[in-house]
């Protein structure tokens, strides 16, 4: 990624839509994760069985390698709306994750758009392209 780029207006506001998108499906993927051990503590103890403990927790530990990659989207809308990673990995910030190694993630989040003119195009994934 090399030295970061100074955000544009239009990277500003870009990266606070996602920041409230990609929130949308951090809460999503811990719903999703937490929904087959609430059915599994709302069961009558008769019927629990071994495997219904061992599902749930797969499907626990399954949305935590999602919510993690969802989480450091998170932080580079954050970097590409003008936030700093400086500021990020600050421990004030809960974060819990050092500057250097988030300057090393930050080329697969949407941090890798900051300082270019974008275009819209759903087939992206974050839904915005780099037109440079």
């Amino acid at each position: 990624m090399g030295r970061m780029r100074n955000p544009t207006a239009a990277n500003r506001h870009i990266g606070r839509e996602l920041q409230k998108k990609i929130a949308a499906e951090i809460i999503a993927a811990y719903t999703a994760g937490l929904e087959p051990m609430r059915q599994l503590s709302e069961m009558d103890p008769a019927d629990v069985t071994w495997q219904d403990a061992v599902d749930a927790l797969r499907a626990l530990r399954q949305s935590r390698r999602l919510i993690a990659k969802l989480q450091l989207d998170l932080m580079g809308a954050v970097v590409l709306s003008g936030g700093t990673v400086n500021y990020l990995s600050d421990e004030a910030t809960g974060a819990h994750i050092s500057a250097s190694t988030l300057t090393r993630r930050l080329p697969r989040t949407p941090a890798a758009l900051i300082g270019k003119d974008l275009a819209w195009d759903p087939s992206s994934e974050y839904g915005w392209r780099a037109l440079e």
